[in-house]
């Protein structure tokens, strides 16, 4: 706590300053809405957030290895974060003050689903148009979602009348359990895909003669790598795709 002191030629006055407002005193008294349905809420963010990166997180990955030409995926990647850095300075305050936190989860997880439909054609000009797109809407998602959780972490602590920093570390705590874990899955996902046998064959003993121990500095450069299946891709996007509109839709119901 911090004092103001007030020196004059008669007293000195000691006033204690103003304290900033608690969590306890921004939120209402009464929670809107039972423990059984917070703890419903935050299950429904965490695994919305689980199912939505599951895609993202694995197809950005991904994208040195399925658009090599022209460093398009490598590009495309660096647009997302330079959108981002943008985003975060200008959009969450205004967009969640007109949207609310859940208007603007949901309309925010559109633009995944965009940046992954994109990648059924990834030139050039289209991975940087829907990388841009998911930049600006990142920062967003995240500021409501961080809100949102702040928000029930409060309401639950008043239910159980328990410390609201408590509560709040919590919910975080379970919302990055479950979200962490899109890495997992996402990867797998992929790994499964693209270890499908297909019509290409390669010489295991002949490759093995040039790599490791064995590669010749001499050669003019390392062995090909052997390019994905355009199938492959395909099924990788389609399945992702395909599980960010249900998730999407989800939210918006």
């Amino acid at each position: 706590m911090t004092e103001k002191v007030n020196y004059s030629d008669s007293k000195v006055e000691i006033k204690t300053a103003e304290q900033p407002p608690s969590y306890d005193s921004v939120v209402a008294k009464t929670p809107p809405i039972s423990k059984l349905r917070i703890i419903k809420n935050a299950l429904v963010l965490s695994f919305g957030f689980l199912f939505l990166f599951t895609s993202f997180q694995a197809l950005m990955n991904l994208q040195s290895t399925l658009n090599q030409e022209a460093d398009v995926g490598l590009i495309s990647t660096a647009v997302i974060y330079a959108a981002l850095i943008l985003s975060c300075l200008f959009l969450p305050p205004p967009i969640i003050s007109l949207l609310g936190c859940k208007w603007t989860v949901a309309l925010s997880m559109v633009t995944y689903t965009i940046y992954v439909a994109g990648n059924f054609y990834p030139k050039m000009w289209t991975m940087v148009i829907v990388s841009a797109i998911v930049g600006l809407g990142a920062a967003p998602l995240w500021s409501a979602k961080c809100a949102y959780l702040t928000e029930i972490g409060i309401w639950y602590s008043k239910w159980k009348n328990i410390d609201s920093d408590s509560s709040i570390n919590h919910f975080f705590g379970v919302f990055f359990m479950i979200f962490q874990s899109s890495q997992i899955w996402g990867n797998l996902i992929s790994s499964l895909i693209l270890g499908q046998n297909t019509n290409q064959h390669s010489d295991f003993n002949s490759s093995n003669r040039s790599c490791g121990a064995n590669y010749d500095l001499n050669a003019g450069g390392p062995p090909p790598i052997s390019s994905v299946d355009e199938h492959q891709v395909r099924e990788i996007v389609h399945k992702y795709f395909s599980r960010i509109l249900r998730v999407s839709k989800y939210y918006v119901t």
